[in-house]
């Protein structure tokens, strides 16, 4: 366990235990790597057929890199919006933390080379929920709108694929939404896995 690691890991136990103080029982909400990898692959692209429709029938079928300027601007785009996705997280889940920005936590997994964002805290089923989706809706949903009105395929392009990557975003969301609601309920990000605790008084 990293450094990095372990901090969170003592910031998740000292908030588990208190909720569990006040009476809360915690149930995990995991999902593997491979399960995120390929299954959220499959989230991410669901939202996208029905732009690829209405853009085909707009637009009729498009070779998005007809410019050498268009494929790097997309390609650059794509980089920047990596971490620009976890930043959304945190700015969403950072208006609903009593604690504010203080509460949320960025990082870098380096087995995988994946930048993350993680709340230190539990939130409401919506608060979370928003929290969630809400990169995949910035980065993804908006430009796919955007780029089937004024028909830009390499803002569809970018759309499409910044949608596709939030696909593990969608996976959580859900599995939230699957879970039974309760009266008094909220959902912590666990530090060292893939997906959330929630907590609940029965």
């Amino acid at each position: 366990m990293t450094k990095d690691e372990q901090k969170r890991t003592e910031i998740f136990n000292a908030e588990s235990s208190k909720l569990i103080s006040e009476g809360y029982v915690s149930r995990d909400l995991l999902i593997s790597g491979a399960k995120a990898n390929t299954v959220g692959m499959l989230f991410g692209l669901v939202p996208v057929i029905p732009f690829a429709i209405w853009y085909l029938i707009a637009y009729g079928a498009f070779d998005p890199f007809e410019q050498v300027y268009d494929s790097v601007a997309v390609c650059v785009a794509l980089l920047i919006s990596i971490p620009v996705h976890e930043l959304i997280h945190g700015i969403t889940w950072s208006l609903f933390a009593s604690k504010r920005f203080k509460s949320i936590a960025f990082g870098v997994a380096w087995k995988s080379v994946t930048p993350y964002c993680s709340c230190k805290e539990a939130l409401k089923r919506g608060h979370y929920t928003i929290g969630v989706i809400m990169p995949g809706i910035v980065l993804g949903i908006i430009p796919l709108i955007v780029s089937c009105i004024i028909g830009s395929a390499s803002l569809f392009v970018y759309g499409m694929f910044m949608t596709i990557t939030a696909g593990g975003d969608l996976l959580i969301f859900s599995m939230i939404l699957r879970e039974k609601k309760s009266k008094q309920e909220c959902f912590l990000d666990h530090p060292t896995k893939i997906g959330l605790v929630k907590f609940e008084k029965e």
